[in-house]
C-alpha cells in the first residue's frame, strides 16, 4: 500500500501535538469567522478552502471545515487540488493508500477513486506519482482528521 507522506515543509506544524493545538485555534477562530457570514442553514455538500501555509490562511480554512462541521458529518472528502508540479496536464487521482499526516493516518476511499476513474476516463487519470510531491491538498488534510478522525 502507497503512503504519501507530508512534504508541505513550514504550511503547518510536523508534530502530532503541535499540529493538534495549531488545527484546534484555527478551528476555533474559524468558528467565529463562520458564524459571522452568511452560511445557508442547510446541509453543505462542498467549501473552497485555501492551501497557503497556516500561519496566512489557517483561520480561513479553519472558517472552511468549521462551516462543515456545523451542518454535516462527511465520511469522505474529495479534494481537488491545483498542481504545483511540472508535467500534470490532467486531474490524477491517487487511487489507494494512505495521506500520513501529523495528526495520524488517512485513507483513501478507493472505492469512490475507482468509481471517478470509470465514471470519468477521458478526463481523470490515476497517477500517485503527481501527488507525493504536491502540497494542495496536504495543508487540508489536518482539519480533516482533526475533525473527523475516521473520513477518508
Amino acid at each position: 500500500m502507497l503512503t504519501r507522506i507530508p512534504i508541505a515543509q513550514g504550511f503547518y506544524p510536523n508534530v502530532g501535538g503541535v499540529c493538534r493545538v495549531a488545527a484546534q485555534r484555527h478551528l476555533e477562530n474559524g468558528t467565529r469567522i463562520c458564524k459571522q457570514a452568511d452560511v445557508r442553514k442547510d446541509k453543505i455538500v462542498a467549501g473552497i478552502a485555501p492551501h497557503a501555509g497556516w500561519i496566512y490562511s489557517g483561520d480561513t480554512a479553519g472558517a472552511v471545515f468549521s462551516c462543515i462541521s456545523q451542518l454535516s458529518r462527511p465520511d469522505t472528502f474529495v479534494l481537488l487540488g491545483s498542481a504545483h508540479v511540472a508535467g500534470v496536464h490532467k486531474p490524477a487521482i491517487m487511487k489507494e493508500g494512505l495521506w500520513e499526516i501529523p495528526l495520524g493516518d488517512v485513507e483513501i476511499d478507493s472505492d469512490l477513486a475507482a468509481d471517478i476513474l470509470e465514471s470519468m476516463p477521458d478526463i481523470v487519470v490515476e497517477n500517485s506519482e503527481w501527488h507525493l510531491s504536491e502540497h494542495s491538498m496536504e495543508v487540508e488534510v489536518p482539519f480533516i482528521k482533526y475533525l473527523y478522525p475516521e473520513a477518508r
